[in-house]
C-alpha cells in the first residue's frame, strides 16, 4: 500500500503556490478524500453521518478553486486556449464516466426490472451529455425519492453541474481577462451572491430545482474560484492560518454530522465555508490542518476520488436490486468501491489523461465513444428495458408509480400540496359544502387523511364528507410545524370546527410516536364542539412502493418479499395510540387491524378482484384501497358514525 500511495501522489493537478505557477498540493487531495468518503459512507447507510451527501458541496468548492487557479495561471502566462482547456477536461472526466455508464447499462439489463432499465436509458443519455441535473429537474424527482434511489446513474447530476461550469466559466474569465484583479473579484463575488440568494428563493418554491439546478449551485463553485485570488498572509500570521484550518475542519465535521435539509443553502454553508478555510490556510504554509490532510492514505483516496464517486453508487443500487430489503453490507460495498476505483484510476483515468494524442484525436474519440453510449441508451429505451420478460400484470403494476391523485385526494382545493398550502388556496365552497338533512363529517390531517376522502364518500353516501387537509400538516398545533401548517391548524381548530356544528371530526395523519400527546390534547379540545371525534390510526407501510413489491414478488415467484418489505413498528404504534386514547372520549379506529388482522397474519395488499393494490406507493391508498379501508372502518364500529343530522 505505501508504494501504491507514493506512485499515486505524483503531480496531477493545478495549484497556484505563488499566484502564477501551478503545482501540486497533497492537502487538496486529502480534502477530496473527506468529501468522497462522506458521500460513500452516507450512501452505505452511515446513520451517524446524516449530512454526508454534503460531500458533493465540498467537491464544488474544490473544483472552483482548482479550475480558476489553472485558468488564471495560463491567462497570465499567455498560454490559455479553449481547445486545450476542453481537451484536458475531456481526458480527465469522460473516459471513466463512459466506462461506468456502459458497464452499468450491461449489468442493469440482468439485475434491474424492465421499467427501471428503460428509465436508466434516459438517465444514461442525460449523463453522457452532462445534463443529468436538468433531467432530474424535469423529472421532478427529489434526491431522496424512491425512484432516484433506484437509479444507478443518479449521482451523475453533480458531474453535470461541474461540466456546465467548465463549459461557461472559462469564457467568463476570458472575456474579463483585461480587467483588474479587483474588478474580477467584484464580478465573481456579485455572481456568487446572486446565485446564493437565488438558491434560497428557489428552495422555497421548488426544493428539487434548487438542489439540481446549476445556477443554484454556482455560488459553491464561485466560492472556490474566489480563493484562487487570495493567499494566506505571510508567516508572521501563522496563528491565523492555524486557526482558519482547524476552524475549517470543525465546520466540515459539524456540517457532515448535522441533519440538514437537502438543497438548503444554510445547510451547505458550513461544509463549504469549512472547505474554503482549509484550502486558504494551506496556500502558503504547512498548518496543522494542511499536514493532517496530506496524510498519505488520505491522499491516496483523494487521488482516486473521482472513480470512487462514479463506481460506489451503482454498486449500492445493484446490491439493493439483487437482495431487496436486506441490510446493506457497508464494509463490503466500500471495499468493492475502492477496488473498482483503484483499477479505474490505474487503467482508465491515468493512461488516457497522460496520452500524447492531439486534441483533435481526443475530440474524435470523445464524440465516438459518447455516440456509442448514446446508442446503447437508445436500445434500453426502445426495447422498454426488455419488458417482455415480465407478465402484463407486473408491467401494469410498475405504471402505478405515476398514480393520478388529483381527483382522489382533491389536490390544490381540499388537499393543499407543497408551495400552495396558504389558506387562500383552500376552496371553502367546495371543501366545506353541506347537503340539507345529511350528517356532516369533517376530515382533517395530512395526506393520510386526504387519501380517506374518496373511500369515506363511497362508504357513507348518506353523509357529507368535508375535507381540510394539507401535505405534511398534522391535525394539531405544533411549534415545529411550518408556518403554513400552523396557520391552517389555527384556522381549523379555532374557527372552522367551533363554528361548524359538525356531526363528527375525523383525524388522520402519518402518525409517529411523538404525536400521541398533542393528539390527546387536541381530542380534548375538540370534544365540546362536535358529536364525535374519530381518530384513524396508522396503516402498514413498505420499504418501497407496494406495486413494485408485488411486481417483484410475482416476477421472482417469491411471495415472502411482501412481508419482508413491510416496515416494522406500525402495529406497535397502532397499539400505543389506541391505549393513549382509550379514556379520552374519542373513538379510535385501527386502520392497521382493518387491513392486517387476517387469518394468515398477512396484510391485505390488493383491493379488488382484478388485484388493484391497496396502496400506490409505500403508504398512500389508491382509490380502491381507500374504499376498502373506509368500508372496513365503518363496519368495525358502526355506532361511531352519527347517521342522523343533529
Amino acid at each position: 500500500m505505501p508504494r501504491l500511495v507514493e506512485s499515486m501522489t505524483a503531480p496531477v493537478g493545478p495549484h497556484a503556490t505563488n499566484g502564477s505557477s501551478p503545482g501540486y498540493r497533497a492537502d487538496i487531495d486529502g480534502l477530496r478524500a473527506i468529501a468522497v468518503l462522506a458521500v460513500v459512507l452516507y450512501h452505505a447507510g452511515a446513520d451517524w453521518l446524516p449530512g454526508g451527501f454534503l460531500g458533493v458541496d465540498i467537491f464544488f468548492v474544490i473544483s472552483g478553486f482548482v479550475i480558476t487557479t489553472l485558468l488564471r495561471a495560463q491567462l497570465a502566462a499567455g498560454a490559455f486556449t479553449l481547445a486545450g482547456f476542453y481537451d484536458r477536461r475531456i481526458r480527465r472526466i469522460l473516459p471513466a464516466l463512459l466506462v461506468v455508464l456502459a458497464v452499468t447499462g450491461a449489468v442493469a439489463w440482468v439485475v434491474l426490472p424492465p421499467p427501471d432499465i428503460a428509465k436508466l436509458g434516459q438517465g444514461t443519455a442525460a449523463a453522457a451529455l452532462f445534463v443529468f441535473n436538468l433531467y432530474m429537474v424535469t423529472a421532478r424527482e427529489g434526491y431522496f425519492s424512491g425512484a432516484a434511489q433506484a437509479d444507478p446513474v443518479q449521482h451523475t447530476w453533480s458531474l453535470a453541474v461541474e461540466g456546465q461550469f467548465y463549459l461557461l466559466f472559462p469564457l467568463l474569465l476570458l472575456a474579463c481577462r483585461k480587467w483588474t484583479r479587483a474588478q474580477q473579484v467584484l464580478l465573481l463575488t456579485s455572481l456568487m451572491a446572486l446565485s446564493a440568494m437565488g438558491a434560497v428563493a428557489l428552495a422555497g418554491y421548488s426544493p428539487n430545482t434548487a438542489f439540481y439546478f446549476s445556477g443554484a449551485r454556482a455560488w459553491e463553485l464561485l466560492l472556490g474560484s474566489l480563493l484562487a485570488f487570495y493567499e494566506a498572509p505571510a508567516a508572521r500570521w501563522r496563528w491565523l492560518q492555524e486557526a482558519a484550518g482547524l476552524a475549517g475542519l470543525a465546520l466540515i465535521a459539524f456540517g457532515l454530522a448535522s441533519d440538514t435539509e437537502v438543497g438548503s443553502v444554510q445547510g451547505a454553508l458550513m461544509p463549504c465555508v469549512g472547505a474554503a478555510l482549509v484550502i486558504w490556510c494551506g496556500s502558503r504554509s504547512r498548518a496543522a490542518a494542511t499536514r493532517l490532510l496530506a496524510f498519505k492514505p488520505l491522499v491516496g483516496v483523494g487521488l482516486v476520488s473521482y472513480s470512487l464517486y462514479l463506481w460506489h453508487w451503482p454498486l449500492v443500487v445493484f446490491y439493493g436490486a439483487m437482495f431487496p430489503f436486506e441490510p446493506l453490507p457497508a464494509a463490503a460495498i466500500i471495499a468493492a468501491s475502492l477496488l473498482m476505483a483503484v483499477l479505474s484510476w490505474r487503467f482508465i483515468e491515468t493512461p488516457l489523461r497522460r496520452s500524447t494524442a492531439r486534441s483533435a484525436q481526443a475530440y474524435r474519440w470523445a464524440a465516438g465513444t459518447t455516440a456509442a453510449v448514446l446508442a446503447c441508451a437508445v436500445v434500453l429505451i426502445g426495447t422498454a428495458g426488455g419488458d417482455w420478460r415480465i407478465s402484463p400484470y407486473a408491467r401494469w403494476l410498475y405504471t402505478l408509480g405515476d398514480y393520478p391523485t388529483a381527483q382522489v385526494y382533491r389536490d390544490d382545493t381540499c388537499f393543499l400540496v407543497p408551495r400552495r398550502q396558504q389558506l387562500q388556496h383552500l376552496d371553502r365552497d367546495k371543501c366545506l359544502a353541506r347537503a340539507p338533512g345529511k350528517p356532516n363529517y369533517l376530515l382533517i390531517g395530512d395526506s393520510h387523511a386526504a387519501h380517506l376522502w374518496s373511500g369515506l364518500s363511497r362508504a357513507f353516501p348518506d353523509a357529507t364528507i368535508q375535507q381540510v387537509t394539507a401535505a405534511g400538516c398534522r391535525p394539531f398545533k405544533s411549534v415545529d410545524a411550518s408556518p403554513d401548517c400552523r396557520a391552517l391548524a389555527d384556522e381549523v381548530l379555532d374557527h372552522i370546527i367551533p363554528a361548524g356544528n359538525f356531526d363528527a371530526v375525523v383525524l388522520s395523519a402519518r402518525w409517529a410516536a411523538d404525536d400521541i400527546e398533542p393528539l390527546r390534547k387536541t381530542v380534548a379540545a375538540l370534544l365540546p364542539h362536535t358529536r364525535a371525534v374519530i381518530v384513524v390510526g396508522p396503516i402498514a407501510q413498505y420499504r418501497m412502493p407496494l406495486p413494485r413489491v408485488l411486481a417483484l414478488a410475482e416476477s421472482r415467484n417469491d411471495a415472502s418479499l411482501v412481508a419482508r418489505a413491510r416496515l416494522d413498528g406500525r402495529e406497535q404504534l397502532d397499539r400505543a395510540i389506541a391505549s393513549a386514547l382509550g379514556a379520552s372520549g374519542a373513538v379510535y379506529l385501527s386502520a392497521y387491524r382493518a387491513l392486517c388482522a387476517t387469518a394468515s397474519g398477512e396484510c391485505i395488499t390488493t383491493a379488488t378482484a382484478n388485484r388493484v393494490p391497496v396502496q400506490f406507493d409505500d403508504a398512500h391508498l389508491t382509490a380502491e384501497g381507500s374504499v376498502l379501508l373506509a368500508s372496513r372502518l365503518r363496519d368495525a364500529n358502526p355506532a361511531a358514525w352519527p347517521r342522523v343530522r343533529q
